[in-house]
């Protein structure tokens, strides 16, 4: 992520997820809805949301979901990652 906050693309990655708990989604369309509701400033690329889904997940506030059959997984904030983001950024 060149020229870009990290902490600005992890805030939108886990308010767009806590915003909808109950769908898990893949890190390619949670780069594609970030990017095309321009909630991130600036530029990034899909290693830089790997990288942020990552961060999130070793503080418990997302998970992995695996996908059956398929070796892939999505992507779904954590009961944790709902109350943080409603303690720090409202509901």
């Amino acid at each position: 992520m060149k020229e870009q906050n990290p902490e600005q693309l992890r805030t939108a990655i886990l308010i767009f997820l806590a915003e909808r708990l109950a769908t898990a989604f893949s890190a390619d369309e949670i780069e594609r809805r970030i990017r095309a509701a321009n909630q991130v400033d600036g530029f990034f690329q899909r290693q830089d949301v790997a990288e942020a889904l990552a961060l999130l997940e070793g503080f418990g506030l997302v998970k992995k979901i695996p996908r059956p059959l398929s070796g892939m997984h999505d992507w779904k904030v954590t009961s944790e990652g709902v109350i943080f983001k409603e303690r720090n950024y409202g509901m």
